[in-house]
């Protein structure tokens, strides 16, 4: 959280509704809305997984790109890493698209533009199903 409004922030992040909203928040107000976020008990998955063949290829996937060297094993995420699991598919498949396209930054260093641009879009959708379902 903290990191998104910075780069919102700063321009490095385009958002129409948020970009106004994160010029006007100092750095006192990031740390502890960051805090209060962060307290907050992650999200379940919303339903079952209707489609467990695209969970499969999607864990492969996963497995290939080794999502889970900075997300983690359980891709529940850490500090400035964010949590994958249990996050909305919609919300993931335009994340993926974003980084491969270059219209969102990461942290510190350019990983995600990295791996989301060999991605296929086949893999964005497999990859977006299993981490929603997680």
């Amino acid at each position: 959280m903290q990191w998104q409004l910075v780069f919102f922030r700063s321009g490095s992040r385009k958002n129409e509704a948020m970009q106004p909203i994160a010029e006007q928040v100092n750095n006192e107000d990031i740390r502890n809305l960051s805090g209060y976020f962060a307290s907050l008990t992650p999200p379940k998955a919303s339903a079952p997984d209707d489609n467990p063949d695209l969970s499969k290829k999607g864990a492969e996937a996963a497995m290939g790109r080794r999502c889970a060297s900075c997300h983690g094993d359980t891709f529940a995420g850490s500090k400035a890493v964010a949590r994958l699991a249990g996050q909305r598919e919609d919300y993931l498949v335009k994340a993926l698209h974003d980084y491969k396209s270059n219209l969102r930054v990461g942290g510190g260093v350019a990983a995600m533009a990295e791996v989301a641009y060999h991605l296929s879009e086949v893999e964005i959708t497999a990859l977006a199903h299993y981490l929603a379902h997680l």
